[in-house]
């Protein structure tokens, strides 16, 4: 095969991101084609594509960095002050009715061994 010549100038041209991201926001405008901005810069339309998918990869990677989203908190008098602690419910008393038919209420609380010797000593009386 012999000696291949070109003539006339290389066209490689050096787009700044800034440029880039100008000439693909202008081709994702409404009512605007991609191939029509392609031409008024005089670029291949491929070539507007690639940047547009280069410009999506990076805006989802900086997304998956920063995952983690932190929301303003505004703290007012109202949940600086300490509640009122919650009444507690009182228990019902426990009520043991003895042989002779007396009934004797106290306290769910009590001490079971208290309970054993007061029930012993009313129905000794």
């Amino acid at each position: 095969m012999g000696r291949v010549e070109i003539l006339g100038r290389e066209r490689r041209r050096v787009w700044s991101d800034e440029d880039r991201m100008r000439i693909s926001a202008e081709a994702g405008t409404q009512g605007v084609g991609l191939a029509a901005v392609a031409r008024r810069h005089d670029l291949h339309p491929q070539q507007v594509y690639t940047w547009r998918r280069l410009f999506r990869r990076a805006a989802e990677a900086a997304r998956a960095e920063n995952s983690v989203a932190l929301l303003p908190v505004e703290v007012s008098d109202a949940a600086a002050a300490p509640t009122a602690p919650k009444r507690k419910r009182r228990a019902l008393p426990v009520e043991v009715t003895l042989v002779g038919g007396r009934r004797l209420r106290v306290d769910p609380d009590i001490d079971p061994e208290a309970l054993r010797r007061l029930v012993q000593a009313l129905e000794r009386a």
